[in-house]
């Protein structure tokens, strides 16, 4: 009886474990297609990485006062739309790096 509770914990707990890494998977290639979109509008010509911890999307790029765009406007756009498609997103930040930096 014991033996067979420990067994549905533990299959639970990989079920679990799965889902989560497709979920961070399907997750990251929604955040990609997002940011080429953004790149693509702001004609941003260098890298941009990202990273997505604890609701928090910092995107790292060379020039973050193109993907930032004319009053803001740039940015409210694709922070909603991250927003929608990303659920517990509640910080959006950008770090400036060399241009070269990849």
């Amino acid at each position: 009886m014991k033996e067979k509770m420990l067994l549905k914990n533990m299959l639970k707990r990989q079920n679990l474990i799965m889902f989560r890494r497709r979920n961070v998977k399907i997750m990251g290639k929604r955040i990609q297609r997002i940011i080429k979109q953004w790149k693509e509008e702001a004609g941003l010509t260098c890298v941009v990485q990202w990273t997505y911890i604890d609701g928090i999307l910092t995107l790292y790029t060379g020039q973050p006062g193109f993907m930032i765009g004319k009053a803001g406007k740039l940015y409210d756009k694709y922070y909603s739309i991250l927003r929608k498609n990303l659920y517990g997103l509640t910080e959006l930040k950008f770090v400036e790096t060399d241009w070269f930096w990849a």
